[in-house]
Order: structure tokens, then sequence, then C-alpha cells
């Protein structure tokens, strides 16, 4: 599915057009998403410079360096990133910029310094990434429970606005398969055909038929009442740190001009610091196999390996264990 207009009036110009118009109309915000993975960012730049004024566009590079740095996998489109290093950026975390794609065989994206932090939508999952895995598989069952949360905190401590897909923020274990109700038995066999063809480059294997009734029942996620203690773990996580998010002044300003990132390859620890008017926070993430010293001074105003998040801390760590992120707040800017 894409858009191809070469009308001298862009179809997405004319949508953003509309929904400004209806914003104005009846005084309630239309925003216009892009879910584009071209790091095109004409699609958000101003109708009046000659963009199509979305008002934000979809960050695929996020997920896709977390994800192959959790899992190790290289096939397909994961083939260009895998390095932790991508992280580490200072005035955002990665968005390629016009750099050569050995998938794409091309040079893909655009300089995007100048658009604010809450143009770009960054996901630890989304339908896209797990419903176009061969078996729907999801991060949470493929990664270590620790490790889960870490990920997590990356998205939720960004200077982007987080997505969260349905069922991650309690570590959903069920697949979200693709599945369809075609009626037309032509269009039937070519998404067939599509799909076999996609993950061909990916080695996945057989994928389950989307026609089947059964892949859209395995899908279904589980209700509240089923959750195991884990799942409530997960939750409370998240549900933390989005009210963490949107109530401390550091990190309710998506600034991106206001955030560094350090990585330690050898260790495998990503280091993030974000600050406004003084105050300044510290958000270290172990992805990595051993403990590390916890040496930056600031008072620890958050930690995943907290019992209510299903780790064994009760008050201040000393060491960051695997998977384990903590976030430290001060009165200085680094």
């Amino acid at each position: 599915h894409a858009i191809k207009d070469n009308s001298p009036l862009h179809i997405i110009q004319e949508i953003s057009l509309i929904a400004n118009n209806l914003s104005r109309k009846h005084q309630v915000s239309k925003l216009i998403i892009a879910e584009s993975d071209e790091n095109n960012t004409r699609l958000i730049e101003p109708l009046d410079q000659g963009g199509y004024g979305a008002d934000a566009q979809w960050m695929d590079d996020f997920h896709h360096i977390i994800h192959t740095s959790l899992t190790d996998e290289n096939k397909g489109y994961y083939m260009d990133y895998g390095e932790l290093k991508g992280l580490e950026k200072d005035r955002e975390i990665d968005f390629n910029t016009g750099q050569y794609s050995h998938f794409w065989e091309k040079k893909r994206g655009r300089d995007a310094s100048a658009r604010p932090g809450k143009q770009f939508v960054v996901a630890l999952q989304n339908h896209d990434q797990v419903g176009n895995r061969a078996q729907g598989d999801r991060l949470s069952t493929l990664v270590d429970f620790p490790l889960l949360k870490a990920s997590a905190g990356l998205v939720l401590f960004s200077a982007y606005m987080p997505l969260i897909f349905m069922g991650e923020e309690y570590g959903e274990q069920n697949p979200f398969l693709f599945f369809t109700d075609h009626q037309d038995p032509e269009l039937k066999k070519a998404v067939s055909r599509g799909r076999k063809k996609e993950f061909k480059q990916f080695g996945w294997g057989e994928v389950p038929d989307p026609q089947d009734p059964e892949t859209f029942y395995r899908s279904k996620l589980t209700p509240q009442k089923n959750w195991k203690e884990k799942n409530q773990q997960l939750f409370n996580f998240y549900r933390d740190m989005i009210k963490l998010r949107l109530s401390h002044p550091v990190l309710k300003r998506l600034d991106k001009d206001r955030l560094k990132a350090k990585v330690n390859s050898q260790n495998r620890v990503v280091q993030v610091h974000r600050w406004e008017n003084g105050i300044s926070l510290t958000a270290l993430f172990n992805l990595g196999e051993t403990s590390f010293p916890i040496e930056n001074q600031g008072k620890q105003i958050f930690n995943s390996e907290w019992e209510i998040y299903g780790g064994k801390e009760t008050g201040l760590s000393r060491f960051l264990s695997k998977g384990q992120m903590v976030i430290l707040e001060s009165q200085s800017t680094p």
C-alpha cells in the first residue's frame, strides 16, 4: 500500500489543507500522521515551504536499531542496522539522513535536524513490525523480561512521540498475525504470493494462511482477568513511565536539541541525558550481559528493578544489572 501522485497538488497536501481548515472551523486539532518508512522530511515540512504539511511521521529507524541490537536479526531491511552506536547522536537518536542503504540499494532519507521531536513517532512494536513477521511474534516472546522493560524505557524516555502497540504494555504473548477476509479469489492469491515473496528475504519460512479464521483467533489479546504476575508488573512499569513522562518538566517537553546519547559498546550500556531549566535527567540502560557500576551523581527517581516492576530492589541501586534502567535527577545540565 502506497500513494503515488504526480498531481501539481499532492493528495497528502490536499488532506493536510482540509485538516487545517477543519481544525480552525471546529476549534479542535485534526492531526495527519504519515505512516512512512522513507525518512522523507518533506512529508512533515509546512505547506508554505513546499512540504506536504503532515503533523508527524513514523521513524522506523529507532525501532530497527533497538530490535536488531536485542535479537541479532540481520535479514531484509534489518541488514542496515544492528549497532547500538546508531543510538549515539547529540540532537536526535537516529534518522537516516541520506546515507546509503544496502537493503534499498540507494541513498535514503533527508536531513531532519530542523524538525522538532514531536514530529517523529517512535515505537518498540507496531502493527507492521509485528504483523509483518511470518509468525507474528511479539518482542515479549523474543527477549528476557528485564530487557523488555529497558527497551520500552528507551522509547518512553526519548524526545519523540511514543506509540504503544496493543498488548505491548503488559507483554502479550499471543502473536499478532496478518489476517484477512477477502472475498475476491484473485485478491486472495495475490496477497498470499506477495507475503511469501516478502518473507523469503528474511528466511522466516512458511506463514499462516491469512484467510484461515484460526489466524485471526490466535491473534486476540489476553483479557486482564487472565493476566499473570509479570503482565501486571510490566503494566505498572509502562503506567509509571508514562506518568513520569507527562508530569516531569524535562520529559514532557519534546526537545531533541536538549538531548545527548552515549553508548558504551563494550558493556552495551546506553546513557541518555535530557535537561530543561537547570534540571537534568540521566537515564542508564544496560542492554548487555554483565552488571555495570552506577557512577553518575543524582537522585534515583525511577528504577526498572523495583519490586513493583518485577525486580528485587526496594531502594537505590549501586550497580546496573542486565536489562536494568534507572533515571537519575540532578540540578546541573550535562
